[in-house]
């Protein structure tokens, strides 16, 4: 599977990019001493470091992205929790909500925080 990102928004991207330890393998050693995405891309915004790896490492990147983009945007939506019952979605899913977590701008906090502490109270996942 292979989905491109036509626009990037960087502080997401770095927060997904942090989650994944990619700052741990970054060239620039700003990055790797802060464990922190400190350099992006001017002409895209994306982290720096995504041109040192391959493209399953991409492929992870995208889709905790993506997920986290969705996250942002509809956690407590119309129902909408990112919490599945499977373990492995849900561990997946956790993730992106954190990442979603950190980006998250001033404006929509309340709204969203209040959701996420919902989510905490759901029942966890069943075993695979």
């Amino acid at each position: 599977m292979s989905v491109e990102i036509t626009e990037i928004e960087t502080h997401l991207a770095c927060c997904t990019a942090e989650i994944l330890a990619f700052p741990q393998a970054c060239l620039r050693r700003e990055c790797r001493r802060a464990n922190r995405c400190l350099h992006v891309n001017i002409d895209t915004g994306a982290p720096a470091c995504l041109i040192n790896f391959g493209p399953e490492h991409l492929e992870s990147f995208t889709l905790i992205y993506l997920i986290a983009l969705a996250a942002r945007a509809d956690l407590g939506r119309q129902g909408m929790m990112f919490a599945s019952p499977s373990a492995i979605e849900r561990e997946l899913q956790d993730a992106c909500v954190e990442v979603a977590r950190n980006a998250l701008p001033g404006e929509d906090a309340k709204r969203w925080m209040a959701a996420y502490r919902a989510r905490e109270n759901l029942p966890p996942p069943s075993l695979p």
